[in-house]
């Protein structure tokens, strides 16, 4: 029996993906395994790896659920809009959508890029006090997101490592909010509860004395004749705060690696709008920062003459389909598709252009001087540390 037909075998696909080397670089085991797909990993849990596959599991939200709200996991109970299905993630996805407009995110452009200058400028004043290169991640791809999605809630972006803390927090729970609680288990959920704590009081507030920021609008605007409640308002927040900070500071980090990596591509990048944004997309393409979100089946679903039992955890591959040659013509799934295709699309975008905008006018020979530590997992792409000479 040779390789490929071992791995049919239910434990063998399994051990392929657990194994070290594939929590470093899954690419290579999604390659061997793709043309198998779907693939069952266990007795409730398949995998879709196929750019067909996994953009017709987004685009049904019928037989692919989202909604684990009834979950004892905290971070699924008050994420709404992300864990959730029609009709109530409609009738959150229509306010938001009221709030979170192309024009609001036109006219932070200015203020974003005045963010990305101070980043900058703590760096630079950082590597010319200590003579050394300074982390990107941490000067820079860590608070730059952060702050800005805290401007638009108009909170206070001094707080700003308490919601990194969060954020991380509720991406941490998510994924291991399973079998007998650890002490740093036990952290997270306490994160967690701290910050939708946090948004209730902040939502509470802006009920009685609105501004001009998102909060004030989601809380105030109607969609036929409903509101959302403050509950609901502060889950909207923690959905923001953290899904619009972490998988932007991922694609940051990705960014700047490979372009650190590539002077060639860096000189050609630097000096020409249109290049950015053709980098930015290939960059989502091939390093999606989010790379497995997970369904669970509503039905039997067949797919390649397979049947996908109901109640099954599918996780779905982006990262593996969008490095599918099959949908090397075909538009990138790092930000979705159908009714949950990211709100904040344009706004991650907008970030990643500003900031190789402003890179390139301050630090236009920065280079990796150190070793970059990429993040290990499976779940998600991007450094934990880039150490840069940026002078």
């Amino acid at each position: 029996m040779d390789d490929r037909a071992e791995l049919t075998d239910v434990a063998a696909a399994a051990r392929l993906l657990k194994a070290p080397e594939t929590q470093v670089d899954p690419f290579p085991a999604y390659d061997t395994l793709r043309d198998q797909c779907p693939v069952q990993v266990g007795s409730k849990s398949w995998v879709l790896l196929r750019y067909d596959h996994v953009r017709a599991a987004l685009a049904d939200p019928e037989q692919f659920s989202s909604n684990v709200r009834d979950s004892e996991n905290p971070a699924f109970r008050h994420s709404p809009l992300v864990f959730d299905d029609p009709p109530q993630h409609t009738h959150v996805r229509r306010v938001l959508a009221k709030t979170f407009t192309p024009r609001r995110i036109a006219e932070a452009e200015p203020w974003v890029r005045a963010l990305a200058h101070e980043c900058i400028d703590s760096m630079l004043a950082l590597e010319a006090t200590r003579g050394e290169p300074t982390d990107f991640v941490e000067h820079f791809a860590d608070p730059l997101p952060v702050r800005v999605i805290a401007t638009m809630l108009g909170i206070s972006t001094e707080r700003h490592r308490d919601f990194k803390r969060w954020s991380n927090d509720r991406s941490y729970v998510v994924y291991n909010f399973r079998g007998a609680p650890t002490p740093a288990l036990e952290r997270a959920i306490e994160g967690v509860a701290a910050q939708h704590e946090f948004f209730v009081d902040v939502a509470r507030r802006r009920m009685h004395d609105p501004g001009d920021d998102l909060i004030s609008a989601l809380l105030h605007t109607e969609v036929d004749g409903d509101r959302l409640a403050t509950d609901e308002v502060a889950g909207v927040c923690s959905v923001l705060l953290s899904a619009g900070n972490l998988t932007t500071t991922r694609l940051l980090g990705s960014l700047v690696a490979r372009l650190a990596a590539d002077q060639a591509e860096w000189a050609q990048v630097r000096g020409d709008a249109a290049a950015r944004d053709r980098f930015v997309e290939q960059v989502l393409r091939v390093d999606s920062p989010v790379q497995t979100p997970i369904r669970k089946t509503t039905t039997d679903i067949v797919m390649s003459g397979k049947t996908i039992p109901k109640g099954t955890f599918v996780t779905i591959g982006i990262g593996a389909a969008n490095r599918d040659d099959a949908g090397a013509d075909l538009p990138h799934l790092s930000f979705g598709h159908g009714i949950h295709y990211c709100i904040g699309a344009a706004l991650a975008r907008l970030e990643a252009s500003v900031s190789l905008e402003v890179l390139a006018a301050r630090a236009p020979r920065f280079r990796l001087d150190g070793a970059a530590v990429p993040e290990v997992g499976m779940s998600h792409r991007g450094y934990a540390v880039l150490p840069l000479r940026l002078s």
